[in-house]
């Protein structure tokens, strides 16, 4: 992971995410596996983090069979975060 996505995560949840701060706070990463480092470990510990991509892998919580939908119920998530490097 480049170090301004961690940064930017970072900086993101101590400031914009303050909003969230409530029991079942639900933050869905696009694009979650693990290669060189994760947002999951930005993500406040009383936040419910859900990893998904598109493979298997390390931080993939949830294995994506449709590109163009999320299988989530609708209103059930809070946050959407992702860093995609090239």
């Amino acid at each position: 992971m480049h170090p301004t996505a961690w940064h930017n995560c970072n900086h993101f949840f101590d400031t914009c995410a303050g909003a969230f701060q409530r029991p079942g706070t639900k933050v869905i990463e696009i694009g979650s596996q693990d290669v060189n480092g994760s947002l999951r470990e930005s993500c406040p510990a009383a936040f419910e983090y859900v990893g998904v991509d598109f493979v298997s892998g390390k931080g993939v919580d949830v294995i994506l069979e449709d590109p163009y939908k999320l299988p989530f119920e609708t209103d059930s998530t809070d946050i959407v975060i992702s860093s995609i490097t090239a």
